[in-house]
């Protein structure tokens, strides 16, 4: 079942229910069906959004699946350069930014025909390590996403559910999915459930370094704990490996970031002509270089996973969601490695 069908069974099914706040299911689909109209978008087209996330994302989003479109949502904390990219790339047929109208038209009749394996959902990547990659997404795929995830946390966690037992736990592996580890801590998933995309858009580079013997190779590493629950530990390409013992820079910034006087914290390999990596801490925050060693030596951290150099900052550079951009980091310090203290 398309996504277009799946709209209207829920109208049938349940009319006076809210869909959104103040608006039925019922009032909802004739609503949604004259944003369509209004669109013009044809069947397999684009339709690009940079929009906050609010009621008329939302709108626009099942306006999409109503006729057959692929909804792109973009953020709006991108800059002109990476959303002009992302634009192009999808190839979208039309742009909606914030402050335009939601359009209005004719009541459009519903592609209701599609083929629910057919993309219904591009999404772009933050782009941390290159630039974003698009990730296409089928109307079966979504809806059994959203069906996975009412199921298993019952429309509230992403993640481990009892948070309050084990902050940060990303738990178990959804409905219908299968998670495993490889031998170097990598994450993977399984690519034959409904969920699973099939491939980056337009990107085979990209599918030749994740996608590996019906497995997607998800760049995170982690751990299981005695219960057999997942803990993210951080990036594949953010290991710092400094001689020949792995460190993730999560266990380092966890210790550092319990100090009072760092407001935050990225961990980073430096080049060392010894280790091949040491350990750089930049940090943001009152603190200086000689209690945070004192800190580390009194905690629970390995001596040769506590910071060899510190760098103090007034921020740390950050993408537009908010992500630490680690590379930049490893860029700056390998430049100015006589910065660090």
């Amino acid at each position: 079942m398309n996504l277009g069908r799946s709209l209207l069974a829920a109208s049938e099914r349940h009319p006076g229910l809210e869909a959104f706040p103040g608006i039925t299911y019922a009032e909802l689909l004739p609503r949604v069906a004259r944003i369509a109209g209004g669109l013009g978008a044809t069947p397999g087209s684009r339709v690009a959004t940079v929009l906050d996330n609010r009621l008329e994302t939302a709108l626009l989003y099942w306006a999409a699946q109503w006729s057959g479109a692929v909804f792109v949502p973009l953020s709006w904390r991108l800059g002109d350069e990476e959303l002009d990219y992302c634009i192009t790339d999808a190839n979208a047929e039309v742009v909606l930014r914030e402050g335009d109208a939601l359009p209005d038209g004719t009541e459009h009749p519903g592609a209701l025909d599609r083929n629910d394996r057919e993309t219904s959902l591009l999404l772009y990547t933050s782009g941390t390590t290159g630039r974003p990659k698009g990730v296409p997404r089928s109307h079966a795929a979504d809806r059994a996403g959203g069906l996975g995830q009412a199921l298993h946390h019952g429309y509230t966690y992403s993640i481990g559910s009892n948070q309050e037992a084990k902050p940060g736990c990303a738990g178990r592996p959804s409905v219908n999915v299968r998670l495993r580890l490889a031998d170097n801590g990598e994450i993977c998933a399984e690519l034959s459930g409904d969920e699973a995309f099939q491939g980056y858009w337009n990107r085979a580079d990209a599918d030749a370094r994740s996608i590996r013997e019906g497995w997607y190779h998800t760049g995170d590493t982690g751990h299981l704990d005695a219960d057999g629950d997942l803990w993210i530990d951080g990036r594949l390409d953010d290991m710092i490996i400094s001689g020949g013992e792995n460190i993730h820079p999560l266990e380092v910034e966890d210790v550092l970031a319990a100090h009072p006087g760092v407001h935050e914290v990225a961990v980073v390999g430096a080049p060392d002509d010894r280790w091949g990596q040491r350990v750089a801490a930049v940090v943001v925050g009152t603190a200086t270089l000689e209690e945070l060693d004192a800190h580390c030596l009194a905690s629970s951290l390995a001596r040769f996973k506590r910071p060899r150099e510190y760098r103090f900052v007034e921020a740390l550079p950050k993408s537009a969601s908010g992500k630490i951009l680690r590379r930049e980091l490893r860029d700056r310090g390998s430049a100015a490695i006589s910065q660090f203290r």
